[in-house]
């Protein structure tokens, strides 16, 4: 089971951020250097569970329609 904010994390990078951006969505970043937000994000990206919610949701966008694909989008 993801936090919250690694589904936020995941939603984000659906939506086509990257995932600099997706990470500081999903967490407060205020007082991180640019570079460590990227190590965060790249770590968090390889992390087994959050990449494998990340490919089945994926997955899933890819086997609706376009209509789909966004009200699945919006759920996250």
């Amino acid at each position: 089971m993801l936090t919250p904010k690694q589904e936020k994390f995941i939603g984000e990078l659906l939506k086509g951020k990257t995932q600099r951006e997706a990470y500081k969505a999903a967490y407060n970043t205020s007082k991180m250097a640019v570079g460590t937000i990227d190590q965060k994000a790249c770590r968090l990206f390889k992390d087994s569970k959050v990449r494998a919610r990340f490919d089945e949701l994926q997955e899933l966008i890819i086997s609706r329609d376009v209509d789909d694909a966004e009200s699945i989008r919006k759920m996250i």
